[in-house]
């Protein structure tokens, strides 16, 4: 699969303006050839919460890092026993292996590194994603739920499912 190219991510052609939205978010940039960028963000694992001022959990490891969707999966399936997650778990199991033999950390289209750009391990991975998974909770949705979220005190996602769903989604600080 591929990620949305840079002109539908920023919502335009001009590359000064890409440049711009990058500087203001503390974003580095580099144009690779074929008009391709690449994004760099420097970000700490962890945040103060602005209310309480504890450290919070405020990254995207288990998301972004190559081996994050393939051991997600394996619990995905480990709690659904569904064909379809079956799959996915076999078809990642195989694609993220090979994607780290022939493509090097940086050039990955998502990845998650150490600040000085050596790799985070996959063992780093499946502790951050079995410390989720032990403290999962499920929120079995239904007609009219509305469920309000701290994006610092708790992650949040969802697990695959099969129908239709409407899902409205409010951000708010």
């Amino acid at each position: 699969w591929e990620l949305k190219s840079w002109d539908k991510i920023f919502l335009t052609t001009d590359k000064a303006e890409v440049e711009k939205q990058c500087r203001t978010y503390e974003m580095d940039f580099e144009w690779k050839e074929n008009d391709s960028l690449r994004i760099t963000h420097h970000t700490p694992s962890a945040k103060k919460h602005p209310l309480t001022n504890e450290p919070a959990w405020f990254n995207h490891l288990q998301v972004f890092h190559p081996a994050g969707g393939q051991i997600e999966y394996e619990h995905i399936h480990a709690r659904q026993k569904r064909l379809k997650t079956f799959l996915w778990t076999t078809f990642l199991n195989v694609i993220v292996p090979l994607k780290k033999i022939t493509t090097k950390p940086i050039d990955q289209s998502m990845n998650v590194l150490f600040g000085d750009g050596t790799p985070i391990p996959d063992a780093y991975v499946r502790h951050v994603e079995d410390v989720i998974w032990k403290n999962l909770v499920i929120f079995p949705w239904k007609k009219n739920d509305i469920l309000a979220i701290d994006n610092f005190s708790a992650s949040h996602g969802r697990l695959p499912y099969e129908g239709k769903r409407r899902i409205m989604v409010c951000w708010s600080c």
